[in-house]
């Protein structure tokens, strides 16, 4: 019995040059070469920026508690992506990863882009300074990985954490994770 196959092939390389210089196989190029679609590499197309990360972080954070501020915005608009979107993604991943629910300003964004430890916070909105609000930001943070590690499974986090679910679930709420 025979089977079909569809293949997906995506490259950044200019496959018809390659055929020309004897660099890739030109039977191979037009067994593949059924549709071709172009797509632009995202530094071409930055206005698609805040509708992926809205994309994004729906699949991450379905609360909806992340967003974009203009001056953010504007920001990752201005760098070059050598990694496309998918670069992106890691990007709106580490936002949702290591940010406190809220809006994701142009220092989380540099720090994240190019991968920097985060600065400790020293002041908060609800008026904490010091150690305290290190301390909400630290809980904050590892607590959203907590909760998305285990796909939002509190009774799995409590196990984990060796924590009462009741005092987690509060917690969660208190911090604005739930």
């Amino acid at each position: 019995m025979l089977a079909a196959c569809r293949l997906l092939a995506a490259t950044n390389r200019d496959l018809p040059a390659m055929v020309s210089q004897g660099k890739f196989r030109e039977d191979l190029f037009y067994r593949l070469n059924v549709l071709t679609i172009d797509v632009s590499p995202l530094r071409r197309r930055v206005e698609d920026i805040p509708l992926l990360l809205d994309y994004f972080w729906d699949g991450l954070d379905a609360a909806g508690r992340y967003t974009l501020s203009a001056e953010a915005a504007g920001r990752l608009a201005s760098y070059d992506w050598p990694g496309n979107i998918r670069q992106l993604k890691n990007v709106a991943a580490r936002a949702v990863f290591e940010c406190p629910p809220g809006e994701i300003g142009v220092a989380d964004i540099e720090r994240i882009y190019h991968n920097r430890e985060a600065e400790p916070d020293i002041s908060s909105a609800a008026g904490e300074t010091g150690l305290a609000a290190a301390v909400r930001q630290f809980e904050t943070g590892f607590l959203a990985r907590m909760y998305q590690k285990h796909e939002g499974n509190i009774a799995a986090m409590a196990r984990e954490l060796n924590m009462d679910r009741g005092n987690l679930s509060r917690k969660l709420k208190q911090l604005g994770i739930v």
